[in-house]
């Protein structure tokens, strides 16, 4: 069975002290095929460029670029990382935009940042027709009364013809 992992986060595995060539290697003899390295900050979508594009083994590598709504506390790097991704967009193993969306489980404290950030991030991917990643979350578990941040993303996202 042939396996894509479409949501990891290498980078923070790297900073746990693991080997990334073991841990991918595990994985390939495990019947991962491919894995999708995900951003969540200028600097995590930097490291993901970098290591797809340096990576030399035989497990295919893409990478996203995004913002993270946790990281969204302070906006001082969100041009930056949308020029980033202009820039990038052809790079060898690019697949989309994100991680990106609306958080308000840990605090509401940011929730406008967030929604400048995520706008900024739709309007781009609608723009360069590039698949959005999109985080929502407003509690540690689903229920039916706690689902604000898919209300405010169906909104956001609402009549955007080009969104994929």
């Amino acid at each position: 069975m042939d396996l894509i992992d479409t949501h990891c986060h290498l980078d923070l595995v790297e900073k746990q002290g693991l080997a990334l060539e073991a841990v991918l290697a595990d994985a390939k003899m495990s019947g991962v095929q491919a894995v999708v390295q995900i951003g969540t900050t200028l600097r995590s979508s930097r490291w993901n460029q970098a290591f797809v594009e340096n990576h030399t083994g035989d497990l295919q590598l893409f990478w996203t670029a995004g913002l993270h709504p946790e990281a969204a506390s302070s906006l001082a790097d969100l041009e930056e990382l949308l020029s980033f991704i202009r820039t990038h967009r052809d790079s060898k193993g690019f697949v989309g935009i994100g991680e990106t969306g609306l958080d308000y489980f840990h605090t509401t404290e940011f929730v406008e940042n967030q929604k400048v950030s995520f706008q900024r991030h739709i309007d781009l991917a609608e723009e360069l027709r590039v698949p959005l990643i999109v985080h929502l979350r407003d509690d540690r578990q689903y229920s039916k009364e706690k689902t604000q941040t898919v209300r405010d993303a169906i909104q956001m996202v609402r009549g955007k013809k080009n969104l994929k």
